[in-house]
Order: structure tokens, then C-alpha cells, then sequence
């Protein structure tokens, strides 16, 4: 097939199809995007925190996020659970600006569902007095539709926090948590 094809209404294809060149798709607006196996495709949400958050000693946590900034096939529910609306594999990406006054250690990992995912716990520490470290990594896995990811923590001592850091001359604000995700297959 040589030149431009142009299709309407529903098309169905069996075996291999091979497109050399640039391929095109259009919507008038209704169901927008790429489906495939009847998941949307190329999902995303960006999130961050502008206050600090306070953990208590030995007690985990769930991040909160008091800013969506743009979104499609993700939301926030509850101020902490990332929510998949489409089955896919999903990269969550975050960065917390974590400020201990004395010696502490800190554990982050990934929850799905209200449940620990194994092995995705990294632990820091034991840190420095008055030191500021940025905890920032990725983190790649399966999420079916309706389901959902938090990221926990957990100190082991007072005076730690994820500490929001407002705007000064002509340096932006430092969110105590920013975090993305986006759809890799």
C-alpha cells in the first residue's frame, strides 16, 4: 500500500502490521488518546507538598500531596494514594527534602493497596545533626485499573521532618515532596 490511507467508523486488523513512516492519530475529542487492549495509554500525574510534614517517632506514614499539578489516568484520592485508572507499568518518580536535627535513620518504601511491596524499601542514615538530604529515586511497577500506590516513611527519631522551604530572592520554593508518574508500557 502505497500513499495515504484514510479510515472512518471501526477497522479491524488480524496477523502483523508494519507502518513505515509516521503514523497519525485524530479524535474528535470524545475518548481521546491511544487504547490498547482497551487501556488507555501515556498516563501521568505530577504532584508536590507546600507545608512540612512531621512524622512521629517509630511510626510509618503515608506522603501527602496538597498540589495536582497535571494529570490523565491518575488521580489523588485521600491526599495520598496515587490511583490507576488504566492497567499499565508505571514509573513513580519522588524527591523529599528531609532535615534531621539530631541522628536519625529513615526508612521510605512503596505500599500497594494498603500493602508493603517487597524489596522497595531503601533506608538513610544514620544521618548528621541539622543536615538536609534529598532522598529522590524511581521506582517501576505493574498497577492494575483502580488500584493504588503510597509512598511510606518511617523515623526512628524526633525532630525529623520533610521540611518546606518557602521562596527566597529570586529562588522558587521547595516543595517538602514532589512526586510523578508516568505510564512506560
Amino acid at each position: 500500500m502505497t500513499g495515504s490511507q484514510f479510515y472512518t467508523g471501526s477497522s479491524n486488523y488480524v496477523g502483523n502490521q508494519t507502518i513505515t513512516g509516521s503514523l497519525s492519530l485524530a479524535s474528535n475529542g470524545v475518548g481521546t488518546g491511544l487504547y490498547i487492549n482497551g487501556q488507555k495509554q501515556f498516563n501521568y500525574i505530577s504532584l508536590y507538598h507546600t507545608a512540612s510534614i512531621l512524622p512521629t517517632q517509630n511510626v510509618s506514614g503515608s506522603f501527602i500531596y496538597s498540589v495536582t499539578g497535571s494529570s490523565s489516568g491518575i488521580s489523588l484520592v485521600s491526599g495520598s494514594r496515587i490511583t490507576f485508572e488504566n492497567t499499565g507499568i508505571y514509573n513513580i518518580q519522588f524527591s523529599a527534602q528531609l532535615f534531621t536535627a539530631t541522628g536519625a535513620t529513615v526508612d521510605i518504601w512503596f505500599k500497594r493497596n494498603g500493602t508493603n511491596i517487597a524489596n522497595s524499601a531503601t533506608k538513610i542514615g544514620p544521618t548528621s545533626n541539622n543536615q538536609y538530604l534529598v532522598p529522590a529515586w524511581n521506582f517501576v511497577d505493574t498497577f492494575t485499573s483502580g488500584s493504588y500506590v503510597e509512598i511510606v516513611y518511617q523515623t526512628d527519631q524526633t525532630n525529623t521532618q520533610f521540611q518546606y522551604i518557602t521562596a527566597v530572592g529570586n529562588i522558587p520554593a521547595a516543595p517538602s515532596i514532589i512526586a510523578s508518574v508516568t505510564q512506560v508500557a
